[in-house]
This record gives C-alpha cells, structure tokens and sequence, in this order.
C-alpha cells in the first residue's frame, strides 16, 4: 500500500512562523502546546488514506473494501432470534430424542462414526468423517416443534419479543417453516457430527461462495475486479 497523506503539519508551520521573521516571538505554554498536538493528530487521523499499486482507496483503520457486497438474506426476525436464545430448539431435541424417538438417537450416533479398520487406515489412524444427512427433520416434526413451542410460551420458558404474542409465533411457523426446519436440523447435526462434516454441508448454501464461484466463472466479471477499482463496490 501506498501512503497518501492529505494533511498539512499545523505543528511545523506554527514553530516557523513563531521562530521566523525577525520579529519577536512568545512561547505558548506546555499546556497549549499539548493541545495543538493532539489536535494536529487528531487532523491527521482523518485526512490519512492509502491506496494500492491499482488506485484503490483504502481507508485508514478500515481495511481493503469487498470488491463484490453480497447482502445477507437470511436474517432472522425478532420472533426467530427468541426461539434460539431462548433454547427452545435444544429443549425440543432433548424431548424428540430421548422421549419420543431414541431410536432417531441412536441412528444418528452410530452414523457419526467410522470403523477405521474396515477402511483398512487402522494403522494409519486416519478416519474420514461420514457427510451428515442434510434433512434430518420432517414436516411432522416442524409441527411438534411448533406445538412445544407454544407450551414453552404457556410455562414462561420462551419469552416472546415486545409486541408479539402467539399468533405471530404461529405466524413464522407458517410463513419461515422451511428456514426454521434448516435450522433445527443443523444445531441437531451438531450434536452428533464433527464441525468439519457439518461445514462440508453449509457450504453448499453460502452466498458468499456462491457469489465468487460464479465470478470466477465469468471472465469479464472477474477482469473487472482485477482492473483499476470504482471507488463503490458492486452490490448483490
């Protein structure tokens, strides 16, 4: 990076202005002097910029800008973010798995591991973990899910956010049921699979990834980031 320093040292230009001329000078005190550093500094933090060998602009403290923004679309709403927080989706799988499904339990576990000598790697001792299943859930357990979070509204364990009450729980269970199935079922994978096994899986939904496979796909989006750059990135 190149350093592009806009400002002028007041500091400098006051010491010769009080030292030159012939005329007679009177020294400011300690404290005066402090102060007119501080706020030559204070100039200089903000005027200061940098650019790189193409002309991009990069802002002190701010760091290289995105050549490509990808906004997020999958922000959770209020009523969403509660359920999270509030443990609903743990309490849920304690009382799916344990209560009502054990055997769904045991599946899960016993697809997490790998017999490594089957594999023949016993003496290596490597072991690949297995790619998880990426539906987990059913729509029949989106309802119980629904239902018992209704119960934990009722017994005072899920508090709803102000100016929200059941009907607007219904409500994203109806409208955002898909999103909060994909949720459930990646917290229930982390309970029986590696975080690496899990990422293979996310990745397959990352936007950002997405984004800049298909730049790199497309010659002249991607001759475009590697020309000189617009002051604003493109927007997805």
């Amino acid at each position: 990076l190149q350093e592009v320093d806009y400002s002028r040292s007041k500091s400098s230009s006051s010491s010769a202005s009080a030292s030159g001329g012939g005329g007679s000078s009177s020294s400011s005190s300690p404290r005066k002097q402090e102060t007119r550093r501080e706020d030559d500094d204070k100039d200089d933090e903000r005027q200061r910029e940098f650019r790189t060998a193409r002309g991009r602009r990069v802002e002190q403290f701010d760091g290289v800008m995105p050549d490509v923004v990808v906004k997020p679309t999958n922000d959770l709403s209020d009523v969403e973010a509660a359920l999270v927080l509030s443990g609903v989706y743990e309490r849920f799988f304690d009382e799916v798995l344990v209560t009502k499904r054990p055997d769904f339990a045991a599946t899960l576990f016993a697809r997490s591991l790998v017999d490594a000598e089957s594999r023949g790697q016993k003496d290596l001792g490597v072991v690949r973990a297995p790619l998880p299943p990426k539906r987990l859930l059913s729509q029949t357990d989106l309802l119980d899910l629904e239902r018992f979070a209704v119960g934990d509204v009722t017994a005072g364990r899920l508090p709803l956010p102000k100016g929200t009450d059941l009907d607007d729980l219904r409500g994203v269970f109806k409208t955002k049921g898909d999103r909060i199935l994909k949720l459930a079922d990646s917290f229930l994978r982390d309970r029986f699979f590696r975080p690496s096994a899990n990422l293979r899986l996310d990745l397959d939904d990352d936007q950002q990834l997405i984004r800049a496979l298909n730049i790199l796909k497309d010659p002249l989006a991607y001759d475009a980031i590697l020309s000189p750059a617009a002051e604003n990135p493109a927007a997805d």
